[in-house]
């Protein structure tokens, strides 16, 4: 792992490996990162795991999530491990056979950008991408990407809504408040919409 970061709060028995981590970030315990990019003010719950996966800023996961990762090929010979030489060290020692491996498939990339929440026991597939603002409802399925602001639950996720409405979301979009610095944003009123499109407006003006 290689960091550029001055907080990363690591719960009891979770690891982060092959990993960049950009800013402060906690996991929780029994959590496991692995080949990811790890940007300010995000969090992941306990018992998660997240692989090939790139985090916006300030975006948080819940408990016991999956997002990411290896998928099985379905249009191989066989879903098995086996066919890349994974797990076969005990019972599959061939010379034909080793000569003959197939390279293991490459995950996607998984995006999960600024400002998003994924809930508790849900899953997103690899190669999806979570958009700015987005939420997803715990225990969902994530099969497709998922656009700003909007807010998706189910199996598999469906937009059930967003968070506002457009002239809103184009205008925090617009903003990127997220790249800001937290000493800029804090005393931001972040509970009235409105009013926190108002002074971030003021805030970029003056920088």
């Amino acid at each position: 792992m290689s960091k550029k970061c001055s907080s990363l709060q690591l719960g009891p028995l979770s690891e982060i490996r092959n990993s960049y981590v950009v800013g402060n970030f906690d996991l929780g315990m029994y959590s496991s990162v692995n080949r990811c990019q790890l940007e300010i003010g995000g969090g992941i719950g306990v018992s998660s795991y997240v692989s090939d996966t790139d985090f916006g800023n300030y975006a948080i996961v819940g408990s016991r999530v999956s997002i990411g990762g290896f998928e099985h090929p379905l249009d191989w010979l066989s879903a098995h491990p086996f066919q890349w030489n994974q797990g076969t060290e005990h019972w599959a020692k061939s010379v034909h056979f080793e000569k003959n491996i197939e390279q293991k498939p490459i995950p996607e990339r998984t995006i999960i950008e600024p400002d998003t929440w994924v809930g508790n026991n849900s899953v997103v597939l690899s190669g999806r991408k979570i958009q700015t603002g987005s939420v997803v409802g715990a225990g969902s399925v994530v099969t497709k990407d998922t656009p700003p602001y909007s807010i998706s639950v189910g199996n598999p996720a469906k937009i059930i809504g967003y968070r506002f409405d457009e002239k809103t979301i184009l205008k925090l979009l617009e903003l990127k408040w997220w790249e800001l610095s937290f000493n800029l944003i804090a005393s931001i009123n972040f509970n009235n919409i409105n009013l926190a499109i108002q002074q971030l407006d003021k805030i970029r003006s003056e920088i």
